[in-house]
């Protein structure tokens, strides 16, 4: 939600996010055996960016008729700011379990505002060490096959991170998540294209909720 817009704002937030990189996956999920990009590698990927374009970030919880929610929200020093609020799913009733529910929540509101998105590492390394194709001396039957739906992660997914954070309503995030499971089942398993469907559904699901 954006609360106070202004033009000033608006252009540092295009410069701040010219200037942000791609989350590292540095932790691991041992649950389902797989890396993601935890709170800290998504504040190292925006932070600097935002604080040298005059941004800020605060966070505070809060209670709704329906349920416990947690607020993101981004200062300009203008004055400008925009809030993104997720809902506190707290797994248990325990200060441990709030603890890992904030963490969360606050993880993916600033993803959500900053428009970070996790990033492999040792898939970008792969990417720049390899060999440009030497199309003077190969026909086109030679080339390398482009990305295999059914076999490889696509290399670049920047796209339909894009059109997920589009997205403004539950049915049609829904439907769009079928279609790619359907047409793409390898994008459909990558955990930072379903980071970005669970947080814009959470978003969806806040921006619903009655104030």
């Amino acid at each position: 939600m954006i609360d106070t817009p202004n033009t000033a704002a608006l252009k540092a937030l295009c410069k701040a996010q010219a200037a942000m990189t791609g989350a590292m996956k540095s932790s691991n999920n041992p649950h389902f055996g797989k890396s993601y990009a935890d709170l800290s590698s998504v504040q190292d990927a925006c932070f600097p960016a935002l604080h040298a374009n005059g941004f800020s970030v605060m966070h505070q919880c809060r209670n709704e008729d329906s349920g416990s929610v947690l607020d993101t929200i981004l200062i300009h020093e203008s004055g400008a700011s925009w809030t993104c609020t997720v809902p506190l799913l707290v797994s248990k009733n325990d200060m441990q379990g709030l603890g890992s529910a904030i963490t969360y929540a606050r993880r993916f509101g600033l993803m959500c505002l900053s428009g970070v998105a996790p990033e492999d590492d040792d898939g970008n390394k792969a990417a720049e060490n390899k060999p440009k194709n030497r199309v003077d001396r190969v026909g086109a039957k030679d080339k390398p096959p482009a990305d295999d739906p059914f076999t490889d992660e696509p290399s670049d997914i920047t796209a339909d991170l894009e059109k997920v954070a589009s997205i403004t309503d539950q049915d049609e995030l829904d439907s769009y998540f079928k279609t790619v499971r359907e047409m793409n089942p390898a994008l459909a398993k990558r955990a930072d294209f379903l980071d970005a469907c669970r947080a814009q559904r959470a978003v969806i699901a806040a921006n619903e909720m009655p104030v």
